[in-house]
């Protein structure tokens, strides 16, 4: 693809154009891709498991906390669209 597509961000005032435009068309295919491949287990001893369980306690009552409200005090600025999942 040689980086030939089009990009836009408006926060850092870039509109970049190309013609053609050779990666647009490929997006979904690779984003597919991407979201199939699953992580790698951790190496045993390579993390806290209470520290992560509590991470993911408090990562639940904020999703939890989202759906009943409707609101996220902050959005996330990521490209990526986790945080809309």
């Amino acid at each position: 693809m040689g980086g030939q597509g089009n990009f836009a961000d408006p926060r850092l005032g870039i509109d970049v154009k190309h013609a053609p435009d050779m990666v647009t068309a490929k997006l979904p295919a690779l984003r597919a891709y991407q979201y199939s491949l699953t992580a790698p287990p951790p190496p045993a001893g390579s993390f806290d498991a209470a520290t992560a369980a509590r991470g993911r306690t408090v990562s639940v009552a904020r999703a939890q906390a989202v759906a009943a409200f409707g609101i996220l005090v902050s959005r996330p600025t990521s490209s990526e669209t986790w945080w809309s999942i």
